[in-house]
Parts: structure tokens; C-alpha cells; sequence
């Protein structure tokens, strides 16, 4: 079955050689046209040997080499560790012969300049190897900065077992290893440690790649920090789309392409993994685990990193466009070429024949060379360019560059003379004129106001004007020999139709003068005319389909036949194990196979899809693909291996992993939705979304020998074990059985496609019969309960289908600021398919009071402050218990209360660090807490009618007392002591009394 392709192509190329040898060593790819000669450590001998030891010696090595020729027979050895730290050592600006690390580490790197290419080296020739060298360094380019690497800017050589660390950040095409590794570059056994950030073209290892990357790892966070997200908002107005008013041209909107091992890539990465963050959740287009945007091959590559971003995101490619080539079967100039060529068949076949018959001959061979010239007119300059012998994206895409860049830099200088002119302005001045400006723009301005901000507008406008002509009359004319539309065969339709009747007059004349002389003269007009028949339909369906089904018709999706192996626009063998988070197009492997319509290539590549008189054969395969990770999409398409296919086939391809959606549509476990086929896939995953949910596909045109086995969860909208929806005839809604085959699932919440089963379509079966099912993966017998907090895997327990849940212990879940994590009740569950368990999260509880209250007000004898889950208790008891105060006083007025606090076992939840507080109907208190036996004080305040405290333990026993009025001490202190004082007074007078009445003496 062919399936007719949007417009929207983008990436053309030429076919190249892979040969795989096995899953476990990678494949080693020379383009076409191209040599690999690199310097090698055992032809190093005639090389002359320079070893490094210091950083004065790098110095000397970086002046040597600014020409191409002077590196190419040395060989440099670096001895030991060296610190760049103060040095005046920059890059080395080209190098093109053996330069051996030795395992060492050139530490303290940093380069901070705007050249168009930076790195530890700035371009490494097609001769040269780097081997087992270490850079740890800061590389922060300016935005004039266009491609920069850690260790290279650009790679064309071999560049093996090297290592990066530090922080790069940088403009267009940034990488740790190198900022672009070219078509003849190799990158093999490498590993960036580093923090990487860059706005296009972004990745760990290469921000693009043209070559192969083979057996590298990317270990560092990209794009993934707040401070990139911050300083990528502030480019988000991008100078180009604001010049033209195109809110289309994004290829230059930042953020665009970003993966861990690759941003982009035309080339093969083999063997490859990230282990790190790709991205920020909600921010950024084509983000994927290893590569971003790729229309080559990525072969044996797993991801255990997340992936965030807002549009096209995959566990390992964002974005996969296909392979394309000239559909022969719809080709106006094939046809008319084979024409031409029967024609020269039959004056073979005549040669020797009578001179009336040479002359029709001759009149044919004429008249069959014009109909060929014009089809070859019709179709461009083939000798210039002919699909199979040119980099068609290539060209196009550093034709739009170059035109993006000339706009951006004379709209760049004009604000520059502006800003220039400000120089001789004292501060006043520059308040003076900005006050008139935003006087005159606001409509208030006086004295002439209006007129100068009015001419400043004006002066604006034409500047955006002339930049905006520049750049679209660069692209346009670049593309202009490549475009001639459908337009231009209808208009064109005349003229070939008058060719072919001269060509079937010629050879009416030829047969009204052979048939006497030779039957086999006559077959060959017979199919001479057969072919201009043939011709007439081809242009008439050509012209007649467009019209009809649109652009549409001239692509044909072959992805689902048996092709070759030397073809791009392939995933193969690849895992995923991490979470995907995107909002809209999100896979586990890709998050679409399509082209992307929001950058300027693939606007301009949309006029050569018109080319006239051709129609194209695409592919695009994902083969033998597996996710285990999480897929969580926000808004729309979501599938286990891609979120939305625009063409191609999914084949062999297994999702295990949770694919998830709140409120988004089209949700499968392959593919939310597909255009193109689902082949002989497995499914055995969590599913859930809004509606058009499916078990293999929310949406499909196709869909052959799959077994699905899902666990849907809340699903409001249209669903089925197989596919929520698929393609039926827009007339009579019947189902195309050819494209729907040998499809079987296990489900006991909806049945095969939209809710209803059909046999040998959609067929229901048990779960015992998938496993007697030929080829079934050994993971349907070995079911998996998953249980994952905000993406991240918990705990995973291996069960049997129909195994209670009941007496699974539950993981415990960190909490959020301000919140915490619950497990939904899985009281009566079983397992009937891979099931992943999300914690979902409720805000903490601020206060917890006693359920024992007072009598008879009704207030709690106890608060317990802090965050808490809904779950945790206060308890508190009023025991008979005897308190004996350690200052032996004695208090009569005095509560006792056993206070129980249950929760978990961490931070606040366990009561410990909280406010508690105590009811305590007294004035003014004193707080004793029962330990060992013995009654000790402990700080508190009081806060109404009760005493507060800071709680240490659980649970404890604790004594309010109410402390005496010292007033009424003091009081009876003083009536005390005077009461003292009367006696006192009392007792001398009477004493002074008995002494005067006894006899003095004489």
C-alpha cells in the first residue's frame, strides 16, 4: 500500500552506503565521494614528534598552526596534566596530523571571543586524529558565535576516546566534542561531562553531524538549566521574523534542535547513549535523547536521561524526516525519455531499409528529441540539479543561512550606526530624546513632535522593508531555478501534448510506409504509440490528482516495503528508559516522523516539492525500537514510539512503558496518531487521555499483526484495545480490511477499534492465547508494576497476570514544597498488563487538631502546627497521674496530658519541630514534660487559652500548671511584715514598760 505524503518535505539527499556487521559493533560509514585518511599512531613514523609540557609549549603550538599543511606530518605528544589557567593560549586554529593525549587533562580552557568558530581546536582537517584527550574548560561564545565546540569547532577528521567537562555554551551548532562533525568526521568513544547550552543546533557530543558518532556518551545537562531558558525568552522575538512580519520563519527561533548526543544530524550515530537531562519541560522544539532532528540513521542508541520540551519530543529523536527519491512511476521526463529512446530502437530495427522509410524514421527520431528537450526544460537543468548527484538540503539550507544572516547583520548595523550616534549625547539629552520619542509614538507630543517620531517610524519601516527584501530575495532567487510548480505543467500540458501527437503522426507515417516490409517495424510503433498513450494518462493523473488531493499526490510512502539497506530517514535498535514530557508530538522513541514546516529550510524546500512533472517515493522506518520509559504528553499525540507519524512505517517496535495525558487526544501505545503503517508491534504499557485512545494507536491509516495488551486509565472520549480511531471511506465509513489485519488484544475496558471488536481486524483474545501467539515477546510472561513519582521510577515488582495488589508494600514518596505524595487505593486491583502506579499529590494539612475537645465549650485540648497529610492524627489523654514539681512546691491547679501524634516517619509529619499546643483555662502557666520519670520545665508561651511548646517526640506526657499571682504574695509579704512590725513595736514598748516600773538603784 502507498500512502500519498504532505507537502511538507525536507530533507533530500543522496543515497548512501551501511552495512551493519552486529548489534553490538557499529556500523562504520565513508560517504559517497569521500575518503577517510587519517593520521594513524602506526604511520606515524616519518612524522616529526613535538611533545607538549606546558602551557607555553600549547602556546607555541597554537602559532605554528594557522597554515593547513604545517600539522599535517606531526605528531604531538602531551605529557602530562596542564593548566591553562592565565595563559594567553586561545585555540589552535586548524590541525591536520596525530595529536596523542596520552589520557592527560588540559584543565582552566576558557574563550569568550565572537568568532564564527571556537573551540580548544577550531577545525580539525580531514588527516588528523585526536586521541585520548581530556579539556575541561568554560567556552562562552558571543552571539555572533556560530559554531563551537569544547574540544573542536569543526571536525573533519577522527576524533577517538576524548573527553569534555566544564561548561559550553554557545550561538548555533554547539557541542561538547564538536560544534559540527562533517561529513567526513568521525567521533568514536567519547564522552561530554560538560553543562551544554546553545540556541540552534544543540547537543552533547555535536551540534551537528554530517559524519558518524559512534560509541559516545553524553553525561552532561543540555539546554536544561533556568539560566538558559532565561537568557532563550529574551531571543524568543527572533530579529529575522520581526523584520519580515513571518511568524514562519523560525528556523532561527532559539531552542530549536537540541539532543543529547546530536542537535541535528544527516549522518550515523551508532551505538551511542545519554544519561542526562536534554532540555527544559515546556520550552523548546525538536528535543530528543540523541538527537534532536535527524534524516540519517541512529543505530543501537539507548537514553536514560529525561527529555523535556514543548513540541517534538522523543526518547531518541525528536524528529525523523525521511529519506526521499524520484518516484519513477510518476515521472514526465522518464516517460518521455523512454520514448525517445524506443524511437531510436526502431531506427535500429529499420537500418537498411527503403529511403521513404529512413525519412519517417528521421522525421520521428526529430520529433521524439523536441518532445525530450522540452520535458528536460520543463524540469530544470538536469547536468545542475539532478536529485541524485546533489546535496539539495545543503544547498537550500546555507542559501536561507546566509540570507538570515546578511538580514539580521544589516538591520544589526543600522542599530549600530543609531546607537553610535548616541555617543556625544550627555545623559539629559538621552532622557530629552526618549521623552519625545515615547511623546510622539503615545500621539501627545508638541512642537514638531509628532513630525520627527513620525519620520523616525518611517525611517524604521523602510530599514525592515529593505532587510526584509534582502532576505526574501536572496532565498527566493536561490530556489527560483528549482521552482517551477504544478502550475507550470498545466501550463506545459499544451506543449507536450502537442509533442507526443507530433511524435504519434510521425509514426502513423512511418506505419502507413513500413507494413509492407516488416511486422516487427510495425511492433515497435505499436509500442511506440502504447507509451504516448501511457504519457497522456500520466500527465492527466498528475495534473488531475493535484487538483483533486492536493500536493499530496505527488508523494508515494514506500516505508513499508522491503528496501535497501543504503537508504537515511532510519531509527533502528534503539531503547529508551527515561521520561518524556512534552506538550504536544511526544514519543518514547520519536516525537514525529514528519518534516518540520517551522523553520525556513523546509519553506523553501516546499517549492521544490512542486518541481513539474515529478512525483517523489519517501521512506521513513523505525525498526525493532523499544520503550520502557514514561511518556507524558500535555495537549495532543502521545504514543509509546511516537507521538505523531505524518508518514512512514513502525515496524517490530515494542511500547512498555506508561503513556500518559490528562487532557490531551490521540494517545496510543505506539503511536497517538499514525499516517503511515504499525507493523508487527507489541504493546503491554499504561495508558491514558482524553479520547481518541488506543492500544496501539489513538489514530491510524494502518495497522497489521499487532497484540495489545493495555491498562487504560481515565479515558472520557473514544477508545479501543487496538485504536481509538481509524481510516474509513469519508462516504460509506467502511473500513479498508487490506490495511487492518491480524490485529489482536487483551482489554477488559473497551474492545478492538473505537469500542468494537472485528474479527481478523481487531479480534479480543485471552491472555493465555497471546502467549501461545508466534513470536510473542517473553515480556507478556514477566509482568511488570511500576511505581513512578514526577517521572522518576520508584520501585518496580515483577508479578503474574491476576496477582492481587493488595499486599504490595508502597514506596515512599518525597514530598513537594507545600504538598505530598499519595498512592491511589489499590484495595481490589489485579494485574492484568504492565501497570504503572503514579503518586498523585495533595496539599499539606496546616493545622491537626485533638478529636478529645473541652466541656463544655468544644475546643481541642490540643493543635499541632506544621505540614501535615490528611492522614497523620492528634490524640490526647488526660491520665491519673500524681505530679511532684523538682522545686517541691506544691500546685493545685494543674492539667496532665498524654499527647499522641501519628504520621510517617519524616520531618514535620512526625510531629517533631511543630508548634503544639496545650488548652490551659489559667492566667499564666508553667509547662512541665514527663522524662525517665522525673518532671522537667520546658520553655513555652502562652497564646490564648493555651500554652504553646515546641514538640520534640511524638508523643509524651506533659503537665500545665498554673502559676500563683505574685501580686497577692507580695501583698501578703507586706501585711506580713508589717503585722511583724506592729508585734515588733508591741513588744519594745511593753519591754520598755516592765523596765521602768523596777526600783532604781541608788
Amino acid at each position: 500500500m502507498k500512502k500519498h505524503l504532505s507537502v511538507k518535505i525536507l530533507s533530500v539527499m543522496t543515497a548512501v552506503f551501511m552495512t551493519v556487521m552486529s548489534p553490538l559493533e557499529a556500523v562504520f560509514f565513508v560517504p559517497a565521494g569521500s575518503e577517510f585518511v587519517y593520521a594513524a599512531e602506526g604511520r606515524t613514523d616519518s612524522y616529526t614528534t613535538i611533545e607538549i609540557r606546558t602551557a607555553d609549549d600549547l602556546l607555541e603550538l597554537e602559532r605554528s598552526c594557522h597554515d593547513e599543511a604545517w600539522s599535517a606530518d606531526k605528531y604531538v605528544v602531551l605529557k602530562n596534566n596542564i593548566s591553562l589557567a592565565g595563559s594567553e593560549f586561545t585555540s589552535i586554529p586548524i590541525f591536520s596530523g596525530y595529536f596523542n593525549g596520552n589520557g592527560f587533562t588540559i584543565s582552566g580552557y576558557t574563550y569568550g571571543g565572537t568568532g564564527y568558530v571556537s573551540g580548544f581546536f577550531r577545525y580539525v582537517g580531514s588527516t588528523a586524529t585526536i586521541d585520548r584527550l581530556n579539556i575541561s574548560g568554560d567556552i562562552s561564545c558571543a552571539e555572533e558565535g556560530y559554531v563551537s565546540g569544547l574540544l573542536a569547532g569543526i571536525n573533519e577528521g577522527r576524533i577517538t576516546d576524548c573527553s569534555v567537562s566544564g561548561v559550553m555554551s554557545g550561538n548555533t551548532a554547539t557541542g561538547g566534542i564538536a560544534g559540527i562533525n562533517g561529513n567526513t568526521g568521525l567521533i568514536t568513544g567519547c564522552r561530554n561531562n560538560a553543562v551544554i547550552s546553545g540556541f540552534y543546533y544543540t547537543g552533547g557530543v555535536a551540534g551537528r553531524n554530517y559524519g558518524v558518532i559512534k560509541r559516545s556518551v553524553n553525561a552532561g545537562t543540555v539546554n536544561a538549566t533556568p539560566e538558559w531558558v532565561s537568557a532563550n525568552d529574551e531571543r524568543q522575538v527572533d530579529i529575522i521574523s520581526e523584520i519580515t512580519g513571518d511568524v514562519s520563519l523560525i528556523s532561527y527561533q532559539s531552542g530549536v534542535d537540541t539532543g543529547g548526543i546530536a542537535g541535528f544530524s544527516r549522518g550515523l550515530i551508532v551505538s551511542s547513549r545519554n544519561e542526562s537531562t536534554v532540555g527544559y519541560e515546556r520550552v523548546g522544539y525538536n528535543v530528543g535523547g540523541i538527537c534532536g532532528r535527524h534524516s540519517g540513521v541512529i543505530y543501537d542508541c539507548s537514553n536514560y536521561g529525561r527529555v523535556y520540551g514543548k513540541k517534538d519530543i522523543g526518547g531518541i529523536t525528536g524528529q525523523q524526516e525521511p529519506y526521499i527519491e524520484i518516484d519513477r512511476s510518476k515521472s514526465v521526463s522518464d516517460a518521455i525519455a523512454e520514448i525517445n529512446a524506443m524511437a531510436r530502437r526502431t531506427a535500429q530495427d529499420a537500418s537498411g531499409m527503403t529511403p521513404d522509410i529512413q525519412a519517417a524514421l528521421s522525421d520521428l527520431q526529430t520529433v521524439s528529441g523536441k518532445a525530450m528537450d522540452d520535458a528536460e526544460g520543463m524540469t530544470g537543468d538536469y547536468s545542475r540539479y539532478r536529485i541524485e548527484e546533489r546535496d539539495w538540503a545543503g544547498m537550500i539550507e546555507r542559501e536561507a543561512e546566509n540570507a538570515g544572516r546578511a538580514a539580521a547583520e544589516s538591520v544589526r548595523n543600522t542599530y549600530e550606526e543609531h546607537i553610535g550616534d548616541l555617543d556625544s549625547y550627555t545623559g539629559d539629552d538621552i532622557d530629552d530624546l526618549i521623552s519625545d520619542v515615547e511623546d510622539g509614538l503615545s500621539g501627545d507630543g508638541k512642537d514638531g513632535t509628532d513630525e520627527a517620531a513620525e519620520h523616525a517610524r518611517e525611517q524604521l519601516d523602510n530599514e525592515k522593508n529593505e532587510a526584509a527584501a534582502e532576505l526574501n530575495g536572496t532565498v527566493n532567487g536561490a530556489v527560483s531555478d528549482w521552482n517551477s510548480g504544478i502550475d507550470t505543467l498545466s501550463a506545459n500540458t499544451g506543449l507536450l501534448t502537442g509533442d507526443l501527437n507530433e511524435i504519434r503522426k510521425a509514426a502513423d507515417s512511418l506505419i502507413a510506409v513500413s507494413n509492407a516490409y516488416s511486422t516487427k517495424l510495425t511492433a515497435d510503433l505499436t509500442a511506440i504509440n502504447d507509451r504516448i498513450n501511457a504519457t497522456y494518462d500520466l500527465i492527466d493523473d498528475l495534473i488531475t490528482g493535484v487538483e483533486e488531493e492536493g500536493v499530496d499526490y505527488l508523494f508515494s510512502d514506500i516505508s513499508e516495503m522491503d528496501l535497501p539497506d543504503d537508504l537515511y530517514g532510519r531509527t533502528i535498535s534503539c531503547r529508551n528508559f527515561g521520561t518524556v514530557s512534552g506538550d504536544l508530538n511526544t514519543g518514547g522513541v520519536a516525537g514525529c516522523l514528519s518534516v518540520d514546516t517551522e523553520n525556513i529550510e523546509s519553506n523553501v524546500l516546499r517549492k521544490f516539492d512542486l518541481k513539474t512533472g515529478e512525483g517523489y517515493a519517501i521512506s521513513s522506518v523505525i525498526y525493532d525500537c523499544e520503550n520502557s520509559g514514561i511518556v507524558i504528553v500535555r495537549t495532543e499525540c502521545g504514543g509509546g514510539i511516537t507521538g505523531e507519524a505524518e508518514h512512514g512505517c513502525i515496524r517490530n517496535c515494542r511500547g512498555y512503558g506508561a503513556v500518559t495525558s490528562e487532557e490531551g487526544d490521540h494517545i496510543g501505545g505506539i503511536a497517538g496518531s499514525s499516517e503511515g503503517s504499525i507493523v508487527s508491534s507489541y504493546v503491554l504499557c499504561t495508558i491514558s487521555g482524553r479520547q481518541y485512545v488506543g492500544g496501539v494507536a489513538g489514530y491510524a491509516t494502518a495497522i497489521k499483526n499487532c497484540v495489545s495488551m493495555p491498562v487504560f486509565g481515565n479515558v472520557s472520549g473514544v477508545c479501543g484495545g487496538v485504536a481509538g480511531q481509524i481510516l474509513r471511506d469519508a462516504d460509506t465509513e467502511s473500513i479498508d480490511r487490506s490495511d487492518y489485519t491480524s490485529n489482536y488484544f487483551v482489554a477488559d475496558d473497551f474492545y478492538g477499534i473505537d469500542d468494537i471488536s472485528y474479527s481478523g481486524i481487531a479480534q479480543e483474545i485471552g491472555y493465555d492465547d497471546v502467549l501461545m501467539l508466534e513470536d510473542i515477546p517473553s515480556e507478556f510472561s514477566d509482568l511488570k508494576v511500576t511505581f513512578v513519582s514526577d517521572g522518576t521510577i520508584l520501585k518496580v515488582c515483577h508479578m503474574n497476570y491476576g496477582d492481587s495488589l493488595d499486599s504490595v508494600s508502597l514506596p515512599a514518596v518525597r514530598d513537594r514544597e507545600g504538598s505530598y505524595g499519595v498512592w491511589p487505593d489499590l484495595t481490589g486491583m489485579t494485574v492484568r498488563g504492565n501497570l504503572v502506579i503514579e503518586a498523585g499529590y495533595v496539599s499539606h494539612v496546616a493545622v491537626i487538631r485533638s478529636a478529645e475537645e473541652t466541656d463544655p465549650d468544644g475546643k481541642p485540648l490540643a493543635l499541632i502546627q506544621g505540614e501535615f497529610r490528611s492522614s497523620d492524627q492528634l490524640s490526647v489523654r488526660t491520665p491519673e497521674m500524681t505530679f511532684e514539681a523538682p522545686d517541691n512546691s506544691a500546685y493545685t491547679d494543674l492539667l496532665i496530658y498524654e499527647v499522641c501524634f501519628s504520621g510517617n516517619d519524616s520531618g514535620e509529619a512526625s510531629g517533631t519541630g511543630c508548634d503544639l499546643r496545650l488548652y490551659a483555662p489559667f492566667k499564666e502557666c508553667r509547662v512541665w514534660k514527663r522524662v525517665n520519670d522525673i518532671w522537667t520545665e520546658i520553655p513555652c508561651s502562652t497564646e490564648g487559652s493555651y500554652v504553646q511548646i515546641r514538640a520534640d517526640s511524638a508523643s509524651a506526657v506533659y503537665a500545665v500548671t498554673e502559676t500563683p499571682d505574685e501580686t497577692m504574695k507580695s501583698v501578703l509579704y507586706a501585711v506580713l511584715a508589717v503585722t511583724v512590725l506592729v508585734f515588733l513595736i508591741i513588744f519594745i514598748r511593753q519591754v520598755r514598760k516592765v523596765w521602768r516600773k523596777q526600783p532604781q538603784k541608788p
